[in-house]
C-alpha cells in the first residue's frame, strides 16, 4: 500500500504535503482518495443518478478533486475526511447537475464555483440523514476492507497462504468457517496455541483499523471515537 510511506499521518497534513509538492505525500493522499471510491460512488447513486454514470462521475469527481485546488481548504478545523470529502462531493454533483441541464438548454451556466465552499455548515444540509448514513457505511466497509487487506497480506507474507486461508475466517475475511479446534488442527497447533495466534492477529487487525482512521481525521483525539462510530455501523449493518 502506497500510503504506508504515511501510516500515521492526518489527511491534513498529506494536502498540505501536497499543495507543497511533496511527490511522497500525493501518493498517499491518492491512496487515501481510493479508497474512498466505493463510498464515493454510492453516494453518488443515493443521489438519483444512473448507474452506468456513477463510475464516470466518481473518476470526474476524484480527478477534479486533485487537480483543482480543492485541498487549499484543508486544514486542522475542516475535521474529518469523511465529512469534508462528503460536503465537496455534494457541491460537486449540483454543480454537474446544473452544467448538464445548461447544455440541454443551449445556454450557459452560473456553476457554483468551488472557491465559494466557504462554509461547510452551509452545504452539509444538503445530504439527507439517510444518504450520509449509506455514506458512512460505505467509510466503514472500505476501511475494515483496506485494514483487512493490509492485515492479510502481511500473514501470507510471514506464514503461506494456507494459514492465512484458516486465519482469514476468524478475522472476518471470509473462507470456510470452522472450529477453533478444526483450525488448530489444519495448522498442526494445539488449542491453547491456535487460540493465542487468533488473539494475536484480531489486535494486529485493530492496529491496521486505527491507522486506516488516523488518516482520516483531523486531530489524533478524534481516532477513539472514529472507531467507535465506524463499530456501531458495522454492527448495525
Amino acid at each position: 500500500m502506497i500510503a504506508g510511506m504515511f501510516p500515521a499521518t492526518q489527511w491534513t497534513e498529506l494536502a498540505r504535503a501536497t499543495l507543497h509538492g511533496d511527490a511522497a505525500g500525493r501518493a498517499a493522499l491518492e491512496s487515501l482518495c481510493r479508497a474512498y471510491w466505493e463510498p464515493v460512488r454510492r453516494a453518488i447513486l443515493a443521489k438519483g443518478w444512473e448507474r452506468d454514470e456513477a463510475e464516470d462521475l466518481a473518476q470526474e469527481f476524484f480527478l477534479d478533486f486533485m487537480e483543482r485546488g480543492v485541498l487549499n481548504r484543508a486544514d486542522r478545523e475542516r475535521g474529518k475526511f469523511r465529512t469534508f470529502l462528503q460536503v465537496v462531493l455534494d457541491h460537486w454533483l449540483v454543480d454537474e447537475w446544473r452544467r448538464r441541464h445548461a447544455e440541454r438548454r443551449g445556454g450557459g451556466v452560473d456553476a457554483l464555483s468551488w472557491e465559494a465552499l466557504r462554509d461547510m455548515e452551509q452545504l452539509e444540509m444538503m445530504a439527507d440523514d439517510e444518504e450520509v448514513e449509506e455514506f458512512d457505511l460505505a467509510w466503514a466497509e472500505a476501511v475494515m476492507k483496506a485494514a483487512l487487506a493490509r492485515v492479510m497480506g502481511e500473514l501470507a507474507g510471514r506464514h503461506g497462504d494456507e494459514r492465512a486461508g484458516v486465519m482469514g475466517a476468524f478475522l472476518g475475511a471470509g473462507g470456510e468457517v470452522v472450529s477453533y479446534e478444526e483450525g488448530g488442527r489444519r495448522l498442526g497447533l494445539t488449542l491453547a496455541a491456535f487460540k493465542s495466534e487468533v488473539l494475536k492477529w484480531r489486535r494486529r487487525l485493530r492496529e491496521c483499523l486505527r491507522a486506516e482512521v488516523r488518516r482520516t481525521v483531523g486531530a489524533p483525539h478524534e481516532i477513539d471515537e472514529e472507531m467507535e462510530y465506524l463499530r456501531r455501523l458495522l454492527e448495525g449493518k
